[in-house]
């Protein structure tokens, strides 16, 4: 997959429909914003399965809004993916942000695959700090996966879902990395505006990766058509 591709289309859906993803992103953006705000010297961000993942340090407040923040992206990230399979009109954003609220099933797995992933991380991060990263995005993909097996009458395992996804990323861990690294700057442009850009940039990389994830599912699909 070419990263420039990815990025582009992602650019040009979120340019052509900027109210929608604004409203989309707004309750993450707000969260969001609360958790800077109740814990700003003891938050260190780290990106890991497209979601935010925040260590936090004195402040149990900063925690839980961080958390929301992190449950609402996700929600947002299903959106996204559905806009680039044309499953979603661009009207009522607002609604469509709490979509991980629409089951009880969705909301239950990014929890406890949330858990998971941690600890696995965790885990490996104990032997070296890079195997925990290669870990980190093996896993980038288990709670879309899990939710795309529900969706179709095919429910597996959060386990299962972990395991998937690390066989979905065999040969696109480095393609993933990098495009992670190709978002440095935007992500560098968030908190020297004052938190202004990330109206744009949040979206902008969410949608990036959602669609990293809807072609990844696509050639995965088209090569064991192959092979049948």
């Amino acid at each position: 997959m070419e990263r420039q591709v990815l990025k582009q289309e992602a650019k040009k859906i979120l340019n052509n429909n900027f109210l929608f993803f604004f409203l989309l992103f707004l309750p993450a953006l707000i969260t969001q914003l609360c958790s800077v705000s109740s814990g700003t010297s003891d938050t260190y961000n780290y990106f890991i399965n497209n979601f935010q993942y925040k260590l936090i340090e004195n402040s149990s407040i900063s925690f839980v809004f961080s958390a929301i923040t992190s449950l609402l992206i996700t929600s947002a990230g299903l959106v996204c993916i559905d806009v680039f399979r044309d499953k979603v009109k661009f009207e009522k954003a607002i609604p469509q942000a709490f979509k991980i609220l629409d089951k009880g099933q969705y909301f239950i797995a990014f929890i406890l695959i949330t858990v998971l992933q941690v600890v696995y991380v965790f885990l490996w991060t104990l032997l070296l700090v890079v195997p925990g990263i290669i870990k980190s995005i093996s896993y980038s993909q288990a709670f879309y996966i899990y939710r795309d097996h529900i969706d179709n009458g095919n429910p597996i395992t959060y386990l299962q879902a972990i395991t998937k996804s690390r066989k979905l990323m065999d040969g696109h861990k480095m393609d993933y990395f990098v495009m992670e690294l190709s978002f440095i700057g935007w992500l560098i442009l968030v908190p020297i505006t004052g938190g202004i850009a990330a109206i744009w940039v949040l979206p902008y990389y969410q949608l990036t990766f959602c669609n990293f994830y809807k072609k990844l599912v696509e050639n995965n699909q088209l090569s064991k058509d192959a092979q049948n």
